[in-house]
């Protein structure tokens, strides 16, 4: 007998990967926000270019506002593929390794144990721990690589599951994020910042791959990525999310029903 899930992330799934393909009809691609992946910066433009002040309302929050009222899932099935069949999507891919870096860092890191969001105490539950035990990065890793991908919280969910689900026509690295949609509107201000991430400096000592994130909390450390891993911890990463990996990396997406990479990294 297959083990439950959450609610929340039944109901997520049955959205998936549509309330993560943000549209708006004068907008002339579909953008993939996929979580950890630079999807604030996406989601600011998006308001700022077709919701200007929007930020400013009471009970304003970012992730409900975007989802909300750009997501695709609130279309009707023969809509969203008309909308599908007239629009590109496009969207980016982070370092896999950095991806989860930064989600170990700002789910189980960064929060107070009694703040922790109810996918990170899921996580905790699944590894008998309770929030004031905390996990390390490679326990945290261990487990995500061990679990079917769709049972996971999206801001951990491997990259490749979205990118073949909504089958993209044009994949990017994220840091290419920020000229594109300047590119597409010139005068719409961007956040300063690409990605939502703690920037710190290696401290040179031992790896903090085995460190409780409550330790590393109680300490005010956010260590960067060459601190957490070793051999071991990046293979894993890698296997993981083989196909974000390969494009991350230099590799190039392959728009077709095998979801490929292609042999060669096209040149402008």
């Amino acid at each position: 007998m297959s083990k439950s899930i959450p609610a929340k992330l039944a109901v997520d799934n049955s959205r998936f990967p549509w309330e993560f393909l943000l549209h708006h009809p004068e907008f002339e691609v579909i953008l993939l926000a996929t979580p950890k992946v630079g999807c604030s910066t996406i989601k600011r433009w998006m308001i700022a270019r077709f919701a200007p002040g929007a930020e400013s309302e009471p009970g304003f929050d970012i992730h409900r506002y975007a989802h909300t009222h750009f997501g695709m899932h609130r279309f009707e099935q023969h809509a969203r593929d008309q909308v599908l069949a007239q629009r590109p999507v496009v969207a980016f891919v982070r370092s896999p390794a950095e991806r989860l870096r930064s989600a170990f860092i700002d789910k189980f890191v960064r929060p107070a144990p009694d703040e922790l969001f109810e996918a990170a105490i899921d996580v905790l539950a699944a590894l008998g721990r309770s929030p004031n035990e905390g996990l390390s990065f490679r326990e945290f890793v261990r487990h995500v690589t061990s679990v079917d991908p769709m049972n996971l919280d999206a801001h951990w969910r491997p990259q490749s599951t979205f990118l073949l689900a909504s089958r993209p026509s044009v994949v990017r690295p994220i840091e290419q994020l920020s000229g594109f949609l300047r590119s597409l509107a010139p005068g719409t201000d961007l956040p300063t910042e690409p990605m939502n991430i703690t920037r710190k400096e290696p401290t040179g000592e031992p790896s903090y791959a085995d460190a409780r994130s409550t330790d590393l909390h109680s300490r005010d450390l956010r260590p960067v990525l060459s601190d957490l891993i070793d051999e071991a911890v990046i293979a894993s990463i890698a296997s993981f999310d083989q196909l974000a990996n390969d494009i991350a990396h230099g590799g190039s997406w392959c728009p077709s029903k095998s979801g490929h990479i292609a042999d060669e990294v096209p040149r402008a």
